[in-house]
Order: structure tokens, then C-alpha cells, then sequence
């Protein structure tokens, strides 16, 4: 027995694929009914305030409650069963539902008089690789929650959602707040995780669901195409978060050199170059600087960071003694 049938053995076995039912719940739920709308408008209410005022039972609720997870399972269906019909219908409903959750969005934000940008729309405007690979988990709970009993849709659902609507949420946003880059970085994110997660589902669907037409395979390669195309720019964006993080950890393992070098100063700013550190330390007016101070800083940073720099400290004495 080949590995390949021994697997699909244990596939069905665990996996009760009923195409009629899958079909009938595709059909049912996806499409452009009073009830899809109501919940698609409710939960871009609610994750778009949830957004504005920076919290997150609010944006999960919008999660619980939106019914994205549809229409993205039916293209996969549709590229699935190389049934065009289902797929166009499932994209343009598809297309529909992002312009109501822009739409929206941008008019609430337009109406509220709510303009900070808080942690949870700054978290959804630097999309890496990581979030494709969280949208690929995501498409897999789809695409199995459809032929597996035991696998929740509700949890599947959120996890799309999760993935999908907020960030469409911060596209919106950004471009009533007039932030290109805001807007950019939420569309990217959603685009990205709507092929991540269609990939995917498409991919399992189409295993499980045994159909002879090559059109699917076509289907599945397009799709695989585009997910390749939106992964390079995320795993660009990802070193530059890595190479920022590390930054960030220099700057403050300097920021206590300098904190330890002199006591009760206060370190305004700190610049890293690839091999030049500026600083600007504001001390008391009675401390006596060490004049081995610059070399007692060059050797602790040497020592802490593996890397030897040249030093630019601006010693400001401007601070009364506390």
C-alpha cells in the first residue's frame, strides 16, 4: 500500500465528506441576504469602535459575530469543484463585503471625533510573514470546519474574521484620517491573509473533494501565485521589524550604560548608525564628570552589544540636583 492511499484512507476515515451538505452550506450562507448584510454592517460597527477606542473585547465581539469566513469558502469551493459559476458569485460577494466594511468604516470614522491612532490599529498596519502564516492556520480551520464535525465553524470563523476584518476595519480609518500608510498597511494585511487563508482552504477542499477537472488545478496554481507575489513584500517587512526590534534593544541596553556610567542623569535621545553613537545626556550642574568617562562608556558597549562604535556624547549640565 502506498503512503498516498494510506493517507487518504485515514482521511476518510476521520473526515465525513458529504458534498451535498458542504455545497448546501456554502449556498446558504454565502450570499447577499438581509441576514448577511445586518451582521456584516454589525460587526464592522463594532470592530471599527473597538479600534477607535483601543479595546479588544469590542474588536473579538465584531470577530464572533461577522460573517467573512463565507464568502472566501466559497471561491475555495467553487476553484475546488472547478465550479466557476459558484466561484464568481462567491468573489463578487466577496468584493462587495470589503467595500461595505471600507465604506463603513471610513464613514464612522468621518462622524466620530475620534483621531488617535491606538495600539490596536498601529498592530495592524505592519503586516510580515508571520501574519500570512497565521492566515494559512486559519484557512486550514476553514476548509476543515466544513467537512469535520467536530471542528467548531463558530471558532473558525473567528479565526478568519480575526484576520480579515479588523485590518479592512484600519484601511478604512487610515483613509478617512487621510494616512496613506495606515491605509496601506490594513489593505495589505487583509489582502495578504484573503489569499493566505483562500490558498488553503482551496488546497484542502480540493483533496478531499475528488473532481477530474484540471480547470481546479489551474485554480489552486493562480491562487498559489498571488500568495507568493504578497509574500515578498511581507518577509521584506519582516527584517526590517526584526532589524527595528534589534535597534530598539541597543538603544536601551545604551540608555542604561549611560543611566549606570552617571548616576541621576537623565539621557534625552539616542542614535544608532551602523557605526556611530550620538547621545545627548542632560546631568546635574555640581557633577564632576570622570574623565575617563567616554572610555568607561566605549568598553561597556563594546562588552554588551560585541561591537565597537565611535562615540558622540553631548553632555548637557542642565539638571538641578535632586
Amino acid at each position: 500500500m502506498s503512503f498516498s492511499h494510506a493517507w487518504q484512507k485515514l482521511l476518510n476515515k476521520h473526515l465525513d465528506v458529504n458534498r451535498h451538505e458542504v455545497y448546501t452550506a456554502i449556498t446558504e450562507n454565502a450570499r447577499l441576504s438581509p441576514t448577511y448584510v445586518f451582521l456584516l454592517l454589525a460587526a464592522t460597527v463594532l470592530a471599527t469602535l473597538g479600534l477607535l477606542i483601543g479595546s479588544s473585547p469590542v474588536i473579538i465581539g465584531a470577530m464572533i459575530i461577522s460573517p467573512l469566513t463565507w464568502p472566501i469558502l466559497r471561491v475555495a469551493y467553487g476553484i475546488a469543484t472547478a465550479n466557476y459559476t459558484i466561484l464568481f458569485r462567491g468573489v463578487r460577494l466577496l468584493t462587495v463585503s470589503v467595500g461595505l466594511i471600507l465604506f463603513v468604516s471610513f464613514l464612522i470614522t468621518k462622524l466620530l471625533p475620534l483621531s488617535t491612532l491606538t495600539d490596536q490599529i498601529v498592530s495592524r498596519t505592519n503586516p510580515t510573514i508571520i501574519d500570512l502564516l497565521v492566515a494559512l492556520i486559519a484557512g486550514a480551520l476553514a476548509g476543515l470546519a466544513l467537512v469535520h464535525k467536530r471542528i467548531s465553524k463558530t471558532g473558525a470563523g473567528v479565526a478568519i474574521a480575526a484576520s480579515l476584518l479588523p485590518p479592512m476595519c484600519v484601511g478604512g480609518i487610515g483613509f478617512a484620517l487621510g494616512l496613506s500608510d495606515i491605509t496601506f498597511g490594513g489593505i495589505l494585511l487583509s489582502l495578504a491573509n484573503i489569499i493566505a487563508i483562500l490558498f488553503v482552504a482551496s488546497l484542502i477542499l480540493a483533496f478531499l473533494i475528488k473532481e477530474d477537472d484540471p480547470l481546479r488545478t489551474k485554480g489552486i496554481g493562480v491562487v498559489a501565485v498571488l500568495l507568493v507575489v504578497i509574500a515578498i513584500p511581507l518577509v521584506f517587512f519582516f527584517f526590517q521589524y526584526v532589524q527595528k526590534t534589534a535597534q530598539l534593544n541597543e538603544t536601551e541596553q545604551v540608555q542604561t550604560i549611560l543611566r549606570q556610567t552617571l548616576p541621576n542623569s537623565f539621557v534625552q535621545t539616542v542614535d544608532i548608525s551602523p557605526d556611530t553613537i550620538n547621545a545627548v545626556i542632560l546631568v546635574p550642574n555640581t557633577l564632576n564628570v570622570p574623565p575617563t568617562f567616554n572610555q568607561d562608556v566605549q568598553s561597556a558597549i563594546t562588552q554588551e552589544l560585541g561591537k565597537s562604535y565611535k562615540l558622540n556624547l553631548h553632555l548637557v549640565q542642565e539638571l538641578p540636583v535632586q
